[in-house]
């Protein structure tokens, strides 16, 4: 049975080998990023559930695996630096106007790519390395300053950034051309964006993405 399942699998690759129609291609990716968060917890992180959009420059790398004429495999790393605007309420101060800022690392590692004329859609899971963040705080004179201890560690007591997450994307994109392309992707973060080592519920806040990217081929 072991056998017949083996050489099942050898056979269809061997079949998708045959039929790719060329080799892969390597595309530099970049564009513009809105981040926003949502969630029915959104008050717990923000004066009155107030959040608003952000955006950011996002750029990376794309690999396409042709496997027919008409449908291929997608991968791909993006870097993004994404801010959304929070408004905080720390006792000290009028409520105020605070950048929540990440550096996130952003992973599409296998998404199955449809072509259609000049169209393409794709869709797959999303990881996301979160490398860094801060918040803006005021200090007792009014001034702004970057927070850091919001990254926070495994040791926090709870309220720091989650270092990854979790989700889906969707993308559509259109060629221009035989080295350009544009692309119009959404995602959406299922990890919840702050961590609590306290308690076993997490705060229900979810990041989600809307990009606009241009990709040139490089090979």
């Amino acid at each position: 049975m072991i056998r017949k399942i083996t050489g099942i699998i050898a056979m269809l690759c061997n079949l998708i080998v045959a039929k790719a129609q060329d080799r892969p291609t390597l595309d530099l990716t970049a564009g513009i990023s809105r981040n926003m968060l949502s969630g029915n917890q959104l008050e717990n992180l923000s004066n009155s559930g107030t959040v608003q959009r952000g955006c950011n420059v996002i750029i990376g790398l794309s690999v396409f695996n042709p496997i027919t004429t008409s449908f291929g495999l997608k991968h791909e790393v993006l870097y993004s630096p994404t801010t959304v605007i929070l408004h905080l309420n720390d006792g000290n101060q009028p409520v105020y106007k605070s950048k929540l800022n990440r550096q996130i690392i952003q992973l599409y590692p296998l998404s199955p790519a449809f072509h259609y004329k000049n169209l393409q859609v794709s869709a797959g899971p999303y990881w996301g390395i979160v490398s860094g963040g801060s918040i803006q705080r005021k200090d007792l004179q009014g001034n702004l300053f970057k927070d850091h201890t919001i990254y926070g560690s495994s040791a926090s007591s709870g309220g720091y950034l989650h270092k990854w997450d979790l989700g889906i994307s969707g993308t559509l994109a259109y060629t221009l051309s035989s080295k350009l392309h544009i692309g119009l992707r959404y995602t959406q973060g299922f990890i919840a964006l702050t961590e609590n080592t306290a308690e076993q519920q997490q705060q229900q806040v979810y990041s989600k993405y809307t990009s606009l990217a241009v990709g040139y081929r490089l090979f």
